[in-house]
């Protein structure tokens, strides 16, 4: 009468512990203390199993959130890669640090960049080997080092190769609640529209001969 109740209530709390199952309950079958004991026993099992219920809903629920949030920026990402790349110019986001947070595909194409040299991320590796491209690397080095220094300042500036190409470059600071996190590069082949100046200029400068 008072070992069968323990023992059943023992064997309740060992399958608890190893099963991590709290729905189970323990059967009362008397109203004296061993009774009492078992009520509590299972009083107690019935909270633990609320909260459980809880927490698995609540992680059921944020798994949900994460897995929506994912998928959205994954399209988000997907979108801004597709507009990235449906541009003639050649961009290139890099953070503070000099790492490259991301580019278009115009852009190591534009520059004639090895992919292994893309894979390292690095601005720096990128600047040293269009520093080679320019017609004055030493020049275009400082200048890079200038603007490096100034992170939040709005550059325009044309760059010579040496293969004859013009390139625009543009630096905008990218800006996150008021404070810059890192700059946009944008490049553009400017060669046809420089080639196509000259001659206006000449004849501009012929027709001002003309009129004196």
């Amino acid at each position: 009468f008072v070992s069968n109740p323990i023992l059943h209530l023992a064997r309740m709390a060992r399958l608890v512990a190893v099963d991590k199952n709290y729905s189970v309950r323990a059967t009362k079958t008397s109203e004296d203390e061993l009774g009492q004991l078992i009520d509590g026993f299972n009083a107690m099992l019935a909270q633990i199993q609320q909260r459980d219920n809880a927490l698995q809903a609540a992680r059921e629920t944020l798994e949900h959130r994460v897995e929506e949030r994912t998928n959205e920026l994954a399209g988000s990402l997907s979108l801004l890669n597709a507009t990235l790349n449906s541009t003639e110019d050649g961009i290139l986001a890099v953070d503070l640090s000099g790492r490259a947070i991301c580019y278009n595909d115009k852009f190591p194409k534009m520059w004639g960049i090895p992919p292994k040299l893309m894979e390292s991320g690095r601005n720096e590796a990128f600047v040293e080997y269009c520093a080679k491209l320019v017609e004055d690397p030493e020049a275009y080095l400082l200048r890079v080092q200038e603007l490096m220094m100034q992170p939040e300042k709005t550059s325009l500036e044309v760059l010579r190769l040496r293969d004859g190409r013009f390139v625009e470059r543009v630096i905008h600071p990218q800006m996150m609640n008021g404070k810059c996190i890192g700059r946009v590069l944008t490049f553009s082949d400017i060669t046809e529209r420089k080639r196509a100046e000259t001659p206006l200029q000449r004849a501009k400068a012929e027709r001002v001969l003309a009129s004196r």
